[in-house]
């Protein structure tokens, strides 16, 4: 039944008067859109030239991105059309159809109507070096593109390294890349490079070209050999960031000689005990000063040695060393005069004990973020010594003026969630002091405990508030 100013009529008379969508307004059309999926969307927007019309501009802000499953329930026709209307909205694409007909035709539409596409990320399907060729011409635009377990060889690279606008280029899992053609990319500013054939002489080449590089990863590309690590300094003169898997083949001491690293994430679990001492004695001399964020995955290495050079990195903000097995209180007191810093990952270091995490806490001023996940030491009494602590210290006006309390990431221990509840606590959380979390909000689970960036970076905070 229909209502318009007080007369009521019937289903039927609705039909016999031809009463249509069409009588409502633009602003009332779009928001019939909004409540729809995006393939009623498009069986919608086919109807007529208006409905068309007004899908088209609900694109320019709603369907800038575009997922695989977005396309799951629609015919051959209705991706085309979709396409057709959307296609130059569509600024991120993410993963490609799984058959090869559906992804065939996945291609000819984007290589017809999307030429505004800015960031790519495809993974875990074969692409072919024509279907990428294909896909990737006439985008003038693109800015990133991420490709994990693509099956790609150096005929794709050639593709690649014909797209002058792009910044980003990360590869995972492409063991037949070696890096030929990728020095022809002169934009880059961040590379990765995670289980590659990357040989010698074409990262040579790569570092030599790509003067503008800022962000570089390394893991476990097992064909590089010193002459690569070596070029890094000599070449890289604007690197600020280095993610680097080290083996036992290698020494890395060149990387402390890098002009601008500020931030350095190592990945060392196959690495010789005394080699790593020497690598962080050597980053201390040389970067001491400098160095704002150090992340470490080394189950095995980080000892009192170790420790004790760390004390020297009087700049560092973000400290992770996840997954160790010998981090104690003595350890950490190596870094509580590091006045600076603001973030300390421990996850799964598993001799961390309460006497630990509040020697961190007394030693560090600006410390904001806490994240002892997994460390199954740690119990309710450390909560009230925690706040009993900082509320000391706010007395006596040790803290910053920052309003935010300290963040202490906490799943996994052996505090128990009714904590939250506890009147000692509340009353922290209200005043400031501090808040615990027991969720776990990182992307990686603990058998992808290799990747440590999961430590977030100083700017980032306000994403854990």
């Amino acid at each position: 039944m229909s209502s318009q100013k007080g007369i009521v009529l019937t289903s039927a008379e609705v039909i016999s008067k031809n009463v249509s969508i069409l009588i409502l307004n633009d602003d009332c059309l779009l928001e019939i859109f909004k409540q729809l999926d995006l393939v009623d969307q498009v069986r919608l927007a086919t109807i007529c030239p208006r409905l068309r019309n007004i899908f088209q501009y609900y694109c320019q802000s709603h369907c800038k991105v575009l997922l695989k499953d977005d396309l799951n329930e629609m015919s051959t026709r209705e991706m085309r059309r979709f396409f057709e209307i959307a296609g130059s909205s569509l600024e991120e694409l993410v993963n490609l159809p799984y058959t090869d007909q559906e992804r065939n035709e996945y291609v000819a539409q984007v290589h017809k109507n999307c030429p505004n596409v800015r960031r790519i990320y495809f993974g875990m399907t074969k692409i072919k070096s024509k279907c990428l060729r294909k896909l990737l011409v006439n985008m003038k635009h693109l800015t990133s593109l991420h490709l994990q377990k693509c099956s790609l060889d150096d005929n794709a690279m050639q593709t690649v390294s014909e797209l002058a606008t792009l910044e980003i280029l990360k590869l995972e899992g492409e063991e037949d890349v070696t890096g030929r053609y990728l020095s022809k990319l002169k934009c880059l500013k961040e590379l990765t490079f995670v289980e590659c054939g990357i040989q010698d002489n074409y990262f040579v080449e790569i570092c030599t070209s790509l003067k503008g590089l800022k962000k570089l990863t390394l893991q476990w590309c097992d064909a590089l050999t010193d002459v690569a690590i070596s070029a890094l300094p000599v070449y890289c003169i604007n690197l600020e960031t280095l993610n680097i898997s080290c083996n036992q083949t290698i020494e890395y001491y060149a990387i402390a000689q890098l002009p601008k690293l500020i931030d350095l994430e190592l990945s060392a679990e196959m690495f010789r005990t005394q080699s790593f001492n020497v690598l962080l004695n050597t980053l201390a001399d040389f970067k001491g000063e400098q160095l704002e964020c150090l992340r470490i995955f080394s189950p095995r290495l980080i000892v009192d040695d170790g420790m004790r050079s760390l004390s020297q990195f009087k700049k560092l903000k973000v400290f992770g060393c996840d997954c160790s097995k010998y981090i104690d209180v003595t350890c950490l007191r190596y870094i509580c005069s590091l006045q600076d810093i603001e973030i300390v990952s421990l996850r799964y270091c598993r001799s961390v004990t309460n006497e630990a995490v509040l020697a961190l806490l007394d030693g560090c001023p600006k410390l904001k973020y806490v994240n002892v996940m997994h460390c199954d030491q740690l119990t309710d009494e450390l909560v009230y010594k925690t706040i009993d602590l900082l509320e000391i210290k706010q007395n006596k006006k040790s803290l910053l003026s920052d309003t935010n309390p300290v963040l202490m990431m906490v799943a996994g221990t052996k505090i128990r969630t009714f904590v939250l509840e506890d009147t000692k606590y509340l009353g922290a959380l209200e005043k400031g002091i501090l808040r615990l979390s027991f969720v776990n909000p990182f992307q990686y689970p603990y058998e992808n405990l290799y990747y440590t960036f999961n430590v977030p970076a100083v700017g980032d905070l306000k994403y854990f508030y």
